[in-house]
């Protein structure tokens, strides 16, 4: 493609109309007729790394500092980065839906697939967990992916077939200009609560990060807001898409008969009674949001109510691998997480309940007390461990966690140790949270990813327990 066809979306005409066979902004990635973008980040300059790209064949560069020779100047070379990103993959007619929030965004995400499987409705979806397109399922290394990764994943769901695609859209790719530019056919806000502090630095800086998506959204889309969040208000506010409210106490659409049960929820809305395995108020709105979502899509509420009485969570989603004792890997890492997840756990109605978590470090700090103080009052025993230290002492982030805490607890930093202690606690009625971790395969220790599986550890741990059970017997 030609460099001039790259800089219309900007407005710039080419000196040198030169052919661009690649776009990267990692020198690392350049290759032979690459564009390269220098952009100023949070840690690095990439504005030093021009030098290496030039030597590895990059033709043309945009910067954002100094005019140098033979390099395109822009204001912001995020922005820039994503409107090219879109010209360079070309354009598509996938529709689009976008979910924010701080809780819920993969479950969410993941019932609106099988919502439009369902209903035979080809959907690619890219998520936390990882992304599908088409037949293909990879890892994600990030909620959402730079923009240029973002955009090949785009264009390769138009070419498997797929007429849409869900995706999860963080609160850092909102600030970081990773979707700016886009066309999304809806857009969903499930919650939010304090997450993320330690980058936006306040609340109201995170709130208006995860406004942006709305305020993106053109005038022939949806915007369906959870009205039952008192941020609701403020996060449509300015939006030009037609807004859809849902809620358990407010919006146009609401559930009637609500019933939860040892076995799941159970709801009546669009005439129909909707039976789901899934646990937890939390929950609900999560199938409250997929459900208006794909019936202003079109699909009929039969078929949402076929997928939905079929759905399983999500790996570490309130994913239960063991039934005596029931053990429940949960991704709940924020007090409000924390505190959806444990009530849902009650409604299982076990003996105790027995609760296994820690904090990331270097992360919001403000809601470690927080958390201890939720885990004494919804908890029957409580056991604190290392979650993802990073470069934090693990024992001082424990020992924030208690400055939250009255009540008698244990304190095992050592993860594998505490999960060997918690399902050693537990009788065949019991219930063993392991929380804040869900789906993840490592833990972060300084720079290093160690591999660690919440779930993979605690069937080792069960299954250690039930040969000890049978030699007792």
């Amino acid at each position: 493609m030609k460099l001039s066809q790259l800089l219309e979306p900007l407005g710039i005409k080419a000196q040198e109309d030169k052919e661009i066979e690649h776009i990267s902004d990692d020198s690392r990635k350049v290759e032979p007729n690459t564009l390269f973008f220098a952009i100023k980040g949070v840690c690095v300059n990439g504005h030093r790394f021009i030098q290496e790209a030039k030597n590895k064949g990059a033709v043309a560069f945009i910067v954002e500092e100094e005019d140098l020779e033979g390099t395109i100047k822009v204001e912001d070379g995020r922005k820039a980065l994503s409107l090219v990103a879109q010209r360079f993959f070309g354009e598509h007619s996938l529709k689009i839906i976008g979910i924010t929030g701080t809780d819920g965004k993969t479950t969410t995400a993941f019932l609106i697939e099988k919502i439009f499987e369902r209903a035979g409705i080809p959907i690619s979806r890219l998520s936390t967990i990882g992304h599908r397109i088409g037949d293909r399922e990879t890892p994600a290394t990030q909620t959402t992916p730079s923009p240029i990764e973002l955009q090949s994943l785009l264009k390769e769901a138009k070419d498997s077939g797929s007429e849409a695609c869900v995706m999860e859209v963080s609160s850092h790719s909102l600030s970081q200009d990773r979707v700016y530019g886009m066309k999304f056919w809806g857009g969903i806000f499930t919650n939010l609560s304090s997450d993320h502090l330690d980058y936006h630095k306040t609340k109201e800086a995170y709130l208006e990060a995860k406004r942006e998506l709305f305020l993106s959204l053109c005038p022939d889309s949806y915007a369906f807001v959870n009205a039952d969040d008192p941020s609701s208000t403020k996060i449509i506010e300015g939006t030009k898409a037609k807004v859809i409210k849902f809620g358990i106490k407010q919006g146009e659409l609401r559930p009637e008969t609500v019933e939860e049960t040892e076995t799941g929820i159970a709801f009546l809305i669009y005439g129909e009674r909707i039976k789901s395995r899934l646990f937890g108020i939390h929950n609900l709105y999560n199938m409250l949001g997929s459900i208006a979502a794909s019936h202003y899509y079109g699909i009929p509420i039969k078929a949402i109510k076929e997928a939905l009485k079929d759905f399983s969570p999500p790996k570490g989603r309130f994913e239960i691998i063991s039934h005596s004792p029931k053990v429940i890997i949960d991704y709940a890492h924020t007090p409000q997480g924390l505190s959806v997840t444990l009530k849902a756990c009650w409604q299982i109605k076990p003996k105790r309940v027995i609760l296994l978590f820690g904090c990331g470090g270097d992360r919001d700090r403000q809601k470690r007390p927080q958390m201890g103080r939720i885990a004494e009052e919804l908890a029957d025993v409580v056991i604190l461990t290392s979650d993802n230290p990073r470069y934090e002492d693990p024992e001082k982030i424990l020992d924030e966690i208690e400055k939250g805490m009255k009540k008698k607890h244990l304190r095992i930093s050592d993860r594998s140790e505490a999960i060997e202690k918690a399902i050693s606690l537990a009788g065949p009625d019991d219930l063993v949270l392991i929380a804040g971790k869900g789906h993840e395969g490592y833990q972060i220790i300084g720079d290093k990813h160690i591999e660690f599986s919440d779930k993979e550890e605690a069937l080792r741990k069960l299954a250690t327990v039930q040969i000890v059970s049978e030699k007792v017997i």
